[in-house]
C-alpha cells in the first residue's frame, strides 16, 4: 500500500473509528483499524462486534492495499505529526508514516484476522435531515438510563411518523422528547442502545450530510456519503411514555434562562448529598424562590425575576436533573409548568414546543 492524504482529515476519521474498537486485551485484532485503499480513496473500518464504523476520504493512491494497525497507537501518532499531508506506505509487517520532517513506522496486525464489516439485509430506509440533529440527539440521550438492568430504558426510542420523527429517552426519573421534521410517509418505531445513538451525535459533530437510516431484522445502519455506523436494534419495548406528558397545569413560571441557571447553581452549593433544591412559588406576589440548606455549610435563597401564574407551590428537585433540562433550551427564556408537589415539572422553550423535558420531584426539604 502506498497512499498520500490530508493529515487532519485522516486524523478525524481514525479518531471516530477508534471509538468503535474493543477494549478487551485478549482480542487484539478488535483493537485495530483496518485501513484499505482503492481508486483514490482511503477507507478506515473498526468494530467491537457490537457496533461497526466505516469512513472514507479522497487520497492519492499509488498502490492499493490493506493493513490493520493498533488503533490507540495510530491515533496517538497522527495527533502529534505536523504538516498538511501524510504518506502511508506498507512493507511486509511495517507501515511507514512520512511527513516533510518525520518518518515513523508501526507494526501491523494480520489483515486476515480482522472481521468482515457487518452487512444487513435492508427492510426499509428513511432519510433524516442533518440540520441540528446532533443537538437534538444530545437533548434526548442524556435522559436515558446508564444501567443495562432495564435495557428498554437504557435506550433511545425513534418513532417515525408522517412528516416528523420523535426521539425519546427516560431513566424513570426524567423524560426527554424531541420532535424533528421529516419528509416521508413511513410509520414505524425502533429502539437503539443509547450509547450507539450517542456515537451518531459524535459523528455529526464532524460531518454535516443528510443521514440515511437503513433497518434490517436486528441491526440498523446510519450512513451518509462519508461514513456508515452499524448498530444493534433492541428487542425490548419502550415504555408508553406519551400518556404521562401532561397537557394542563396548575402553576406556571416563565423565567430568564440565565437568571434561572445562576439561581440553581448558587443553590447547588448548599444542597445535600441527594442534590436537593426547593422551589417556592407564590403567584399572589409574582415570586419564585430557589432555596437550599445544608447543616454543615449553611443555607441559601434566591429570588428569581419571573412571571408566575396559578397556584402556590413548594416542591423539591434534584438540581442535576433540572440543569440537564435547562441546558437544552435554546431560547433566552424557560417555561416551568407544574401540577403540585408530587407530579413532574415540564421544562420547555416557551417559543418552541418541539422539545419536552420532565423531571420527577423529591420529598420536600
Amino acid at each position: 500500500m502506498n497512499v498520500t492524504c490530508l493529515k487532519d482529515q485522516f486524523y478525524k476519521i481514525i479518531t471516530l473509528a477508534e471509538r468503535h474498537t474493543s477494549k478487551e486485551a485478549h482480542l487484539p485484532f478488535l483493537q485495530g483499524l483496518l485501513i484499505h485503499t482503492k481508486k483514490n480513496t482511503i477507507h478506515v473500518s473498526s468494530t467491537n462486534l457490537d457496533t461497526g464504523f466505516e469512513a472514507w476520504m479522497p487520497a492519492s493512491v499509488k498502490e492499493e492495499g490493506s493493513v490493520v494497525l493498533p488503533a490507540k497507537s495510530c491515533v496517538s501518532l497522527i495527533s502529534t505529526l505536523t504538516g498538511e499531508k501524510i504518506k502511508i506506505e506498507s512493507k511486509n509487517n511495517d507501515v511507514f508514516f512520512t511527513t516533510q520532517t518525520t518518518s515513523t513506522n508501526l507494526k501491523s496486525y494480520p489483515v486476515e484476522e480482522f472481521p468482515s464489516f457487518p452487512k444487513i439485509k435492508k427492510i426499509r430506509s428513511v432519510e433524516i435531515p442533518c440540520e441540528n440533529l446532533s443537538k437534538s440527539i444530545a437533548s434526548v440521550v442524556m435522559a436515558a438510563s446508564s444501567s443495562e438492568i432495564k435495557p428498554e430504558i437504557s435506550s433511545v426510542f425513534f418513532n417515525v411518523l408522517k412528516n416528523k420523527i420523535k426521539m425519546a429517552a427516560t431513566d424513570s426519573f426524567r423524560l426527554a422528547e424531541k420532535t424533528i421534521p421529516f419528509k416521508g410517509e413511513e410509520g414505524f418505531n425502533i429502539l437503539f442502545p443509547f450509547k450507539h445513538v450517542l456515537e451518531i451525535g459524535k459523528i455529526l459533530e464532524h460531518f454535516n450530510d443528510p443521514i440515511v437510516l437503513s433497518i434490517g431484522e436486528n441491526q440498523a445502519v446510519f450512513s451518509s456519503k462519508n461514513y456508515s455506523l452499524v448498530t444493534r436494534i433492541r428487542e425490548e419495548k419502550f415504555p408508553n411514555y406519551e400518556q404521562i406528558i401532561p397537557t394542563t397545569f396548575s402553576t406556571e413560571v416563565k423565567v430568564k434562562k440565565s437568571d434561572f441557571i445562576n439561581g440553581v447553581r448558587l443553590a447547588s452549593i448548599f444542597s445535600g448529598r441527594l442534590r436537593e433544591i426547593k422551589f417556592n412559588i407564590y403567584p399572589e406576589d409574582n415570586l419564585f424562590e430557589i432555596f437550599s440548606k445544608n447543616s454543615d455549610i449553611g443555607e441559601h435563597v434566591s429570588q428569581i425575576p419571573s412571571n408566575v401564574t396559578g397556584e402556590r407551590l413548594n416542591v423539591t428537585f434534584n438540581y442535576s436533573y433540572i440543569m440537564d433540562g435547562i441546558s437544552m433550551i435554546s431560547s433566552s427564556d424557560v417555561l416551568l409548568r407544574f401540577n403540585g408537589d408530587s407530579k413532574p415539572v415540564l421544562i420547555q422553550d416557551p417559543y418552541d414546543a418541539s422539545y419536552v423535558y420532565l423531571a420527577m420531584p423529591m420529598k420536600n426539604i
